[in-house]
């Protein structure tokens, strides 16, 4: 009986120990990497950068990338893929049939 008392005060005392240790350290940021000032970034870190455009957007504006999609061809009369242009127009992919309009 002894044993188990003296266990369980041991137990008490060390788990007391542990969350006063863990009080007296809160806050501190101990678990973490001390944060940077801005006069103190470098390049690549993480700071927000100007606004670059999606290169793939930009290249389908000016016509010079094709989308895939799919749409209506009556050569076929079913749906085939096709590629869509930034004006608009629509090329079958079988058959080479262009379209103009906008794609669906």
């Amino acid at each position: 009986m002894r044993a188990l008392v003296g266990g369980s005060v041991l137990a008490l005392s060390l788990a007391v120990a542990v969350a006063l240790v863990w009080w007296s350290l809160r806050g501190t940021g101990r678990h973490r990497a001390p944060r940077r000032r801005p006069s103190q970034t470098h390049p690549g870190t993480g700071l927000i950068t100007p606004y670059e455009p999606d290169p793939i957007a930009v290249a389908y504006a000016a016509g010079e990338v094709e989308l895939a999609d799919t749409d209506y061809c009556p050569v076929h009369d079913r749906i085939t893929p096709h590629a869509a242009h930034a004006d608009g127009t629509s090329r079958c992919w079988p058959c080479d049939l262009e379209k103009t309009g906008t794609p669906s």
